[in-house]
Order: C-alpha cells, then sequence, then structure tokens
C-alpha cells in the first residue's frame, strides 16, 4: 500500500496524506505514481474519497490488531 510494504496499517496515514497533497513527492519517494497506489476506491482516481476507504482498512487493523495485506498496483490501478 501506501508505504510499499504490502499491508496497510497506520503506517500508511502520513504516505497517503503525502499522495493527496503532492503526488509528485510520493512518486520520487516511493517510486510509483500516488494514483496508482493510493486509489482504494478503485474507482481510477486517487483523491479525497479513497479516504473512506483507508479509514475502513485500517478499522479492520484496529479491531483484528493484525495489517492487512494488498496486492500491488499494476497496469496504474489497485
Amino acid at each position: 500500500m501506501e508505504d510499499r510494504n504490502g499491508l496497510v496499517d497506520f503506517d500508511d496515514i502520513d504516505p497517503f496524506v503525502l499522495g493527496l497533497t503532492n503526488p509528485a513527492e510520493y512518486t520520487a519517494r516511493f517510486g510509483v505514481s500516488a494514483e496508482a497506489a493510493g486509489d482504494l476506491g478503485l474507482d481510477g482516481q486517487f483523491d479525497f474519497d479513497d479516504i473512506g476507504a483507508l479509514v475502513d482498512l485500517l478499522g479492520e487493523v484496529t479491531q483484528s490488531g493484525v495489517a492487512r495485506s494488498v496486492p500491488e498496483p499494476s497496469g496504474g490501478t489497485l
């Protein structure tokens, strides 16, 4: 996901915000476009609508205590 370790956890919040606020810096830092990494709503756009999906995934981590694995983006989307 956002910090490129393949898991959704609380370490993904800061990179997610970076991707929303400064996509070029995100791409430079992580080597993948913010658009490709952050489109959690799977609608082809990385925008504030994806915040709810991140919150849902983080809620699963809070409830289970286990970070959730997510697929790496392919073809520009997750």
